[in-house]
């Protein structure tokens, strides 16, 4: 099943398929899998990816996950609990968090599914706009 606003198509949706919607179209040359702003599953331990994407995180014990430097201004990574485990996403002295004797190294979610945290970046770092 699908569903479009446009007359051309150009904004088609696909539904009824396993994973997050795709939409015609949308994608980044770059980076196949991830383009800004769409959904990418992260089941085994290892890196996050550097660009602007909710980012679940449905690893069967607590996920040990990295993310390395921001390339840009901008970028922004939801982090999200798809299982209930208290998911950590280390930055080594990337992480501004609002508080005292940042940056800091890590973020961790709640060990509650949909917890999680949003990071934007600025000035080479990752900066902590969302935790719940």
């Amino acid at each position: 099943m699908s569903w479009s606003y446009r007359s051309d198509r150009s904004d088609e949706v696909y539904a009824n398929q396993p994973g997050p919607a795709v939409v015609a179209g949308d994608s980044q040359a770059d980076s196949p899998g991830v383009a800004a702003g769409k959904t990418k599953v992260y089941a085994v331990d290892g890196a996050i990816d550097v660009r602007s994407h909710n980012a679940v995180l449905t690893k069967g014990s607590a996920a040990a996950m990295t993310l390395a430097a921001p390339t840009s201004d901008g970028i922004e990574i939801k982090i999200i609990a798809g299982s209930s485990f208290a998911h950590v996403v280390t930055a080594t002295g990337l992480i501004n968090d609002g508080l005292t004797g940042v940056p800091h190294n890590s973020v961790t979610t709640l060990a509650f599914l949909g917890s999680g945290a949003i990071l934007v970046s600025y000035a080479g770092k990752w900066n902590l706009v969302a935790r719940n």
